[in-house]
Formats: C-alpha cells, structure tokens, sequence
C-alpha cells in the first residue's frame, strides 16, 4: 500500500475514534478508508477542495456501507464525518513528514510478538502456511470479511466461499498480508495462497522468514 492510503487509514481511524459512542476497530476503520480512496475524486484533493461538495459526493458511494458498518446511524452524520476526515486529510498530505521508500525498503518486514492477545482462543498451534514456522495460527480469510457483502452482490464469490476459503498463518505472516494489500485487493486479486506466493514482495518476505527461523535456531 502506498503513503497516501496508509495517511488516510491513519486519518480516518483518528476521525471516526474521536466520535463519541463509536466503537470501531482497526479493521473497519481500515476497510472505510479503502472504500474512500478507490474514487477518483479522492485523488484530487488539495487546499482548493470544496470539502462540503466533495464530502456529499463520497457519501453518495460510501454512506451506506458505513451505516451498515455501525460508524454512522444517518448520511448527514456520514457527511460529517467526511468533511472531517477530507480535512484532516489534507492537512496530513501536506505534512513534511512523510515514510521515505529508503525507509520502507530498509524495514520492509517486520516481525511481530507473537504473545498473541487478540483472538487468542482461536489461535491454534501448528505449521504456518506461508512461512512454514511453527507457531500459533489463525485463519486468514481469503476473501476479508470486510469484503463479502461487496463481493457477494456483485455474483463475484458465493457467501460460502466467503466463510470457508482461508488459509492458517501465524500473526506474523497475517499483519504482513493486510499491511501489504488492501481488503479489496486480497478478495480480488490475492484470494488464493498460489496468487499470494506469485507475488515478488511475498517471495522476498518468504525469504526473509526463513532467515529470521534460522537465526532462532542459532541462538
């Protein structure tokens, strides 16, 4: 994912966490700022921007959803939210501060803790799909829960697909696959383990991860 969708993802978290009696995880707040950023429009923004126009506009694509999503109970409080979030979100892309690609390159996999808490009743120990570490696993589904409805009405996958394709991996290799693609990108292009080794990047951090285990063993 490029800086532009990680600075919304971080906006639209920011916006929507700020709303009194929103409860909103990462995971939906991530899959909002998604749907934002495959229009167009979102792509033009700057200090010109009618946000009151632009906000109406992006509502009329993405109000349902994040109604259905229990972010907002009316699209008047959609549009205000948008209006916060196009705000905020062009002052972050005029930020100084912005990820160099020298410094993604440089830290480009990173290896998490793997004191699961979240979900940890569903973590079960086994081999890992992807990176072939023995550890505990949880199931990735191949095509996001965030997607299904989406995907579902477009006659693009059946519900059942939606619940059972998936594929057992440890927390590692899980945040790598969502920090790497979009929800969309995982359900359309990378709904497969033979579509997500293909890749270059995931070839790199297959590599990566062998390296990391046999340091383990070393020490």
């Amino acid at each position: 994912m490029n800086t532009s969708i990680r600075s919304l993802q971080k906006v639209v978290r920011c916006v929507i966490l700020d709303q009194p009696g929103i409860d909103c995880d990462e995971e939906v707040s991530n899959y909002i700022a998604e749907l934002i950023y495959e229009l167009p429009s979102i792509k033009t923004v700057s200090d010109d921007t009618d946000i009151d126009t632009m906000a109406k506009q992006i509502a009329e694509s993405v109000a349902s959803e994040m109604m259905d999503l229990g972010v907002a109970n009316t699209v008047s409080s959609c549009i205000g939210l948008l209006e916060s979030i196009l705000e905020s979100y062009i002052c972050e892309l005029k930020s100084p501060i912005q990820t160099s690609s020298s410094k993604e390159t440089e830290h480009e996999f990173e290896e998490d803790d793997d004191n699961e808490e979240d979900d940890a009743e569903d973590l079960l120990p086994g081999c890992c799909e992807i990176c072939y570490c023995h550890r505990r696993l949880g199931f990735h589904h191949l095509i996001p829960r965030m997607t299904h409805k989406r995907v579902v009405n477009r006659g693009l996958f059946t519900i059942e697909d939606c619940r059972t394709r998936g594929i057992m991996v440890c927390g590692t290799c899980h945040r790598t696959l969502h920090r790497r693609w979009t929800h969309m990108e995982l359900a359309l292009k990378y709904n497969t383990l033979e579509k997500i080794m293909a890749d270059e990047g995931m070839v790199r951090y297959q590599a990566w991860a062998e390296r990391q285990k046999k340091r383990k063993k070393a020490l």
